[in-house]
């Protein structure tokens, strides 16, 4: 958390300084000690450089929070998996009756079902993190 809390810190900074700048170049131009159309030039291409930086800071965001939402996904489907694999092993006695074995046989049909709608959603989410990375 101290690393995000600095890359942000340092965003800020980064822009606040950029701001300053610019806010410099534009009273230097305007007192006509310098000339104005090199400071103005100056100052565009400041702009630029920062316009580029932010589109690669939302870029690493963007790329950290698919990141983050897949990798997060990814151990929760494997604990709940391990969690039914338990389930199911425990399971060694055939139910007492027909009604319970179509209970059971319910059950296993709406875990297999939510099972696979959340592999299906997992791998998803790190196809579109591949995608982002390529």
């Amino acid at each position: 958390m101290y690393l995000s809390g600095a890359v942000i810190l340092d965003t800020e900074n980064t822009y606040t300084n950029s701001e300053k700048l610019l806010t410099a170049a534009e009273e230097l131009a305007q007192t006509g000690e310098c000339n104005a159309d090199e400071i103005y030039a100056v100052a565009h291409e400041l702009e630029t450089h920062v316009t580029s930086f932010a589109a690669r800071v939302e870029q690493r965001r963007r790329r950290l929070d698919l990141a983050v939402h897949f990798y997060t996904h990814e151990k929760e489907l494997e604990s709940w998996l391990d969690e039914l694999r338990v389930e199911k092993d425990a399971c060694e006695e055939a139910p007492e009756s027909l009604d319970a074995t179509q209970r059971l046989l319910d059950q296993w049909s709406q875990q297999r079902a939510a099972s696979l709608d959340a592999c299906h959603s997992t791998i998803a989410q790190g196809e579109a993190l591949l995608a982002e990375l390529k």
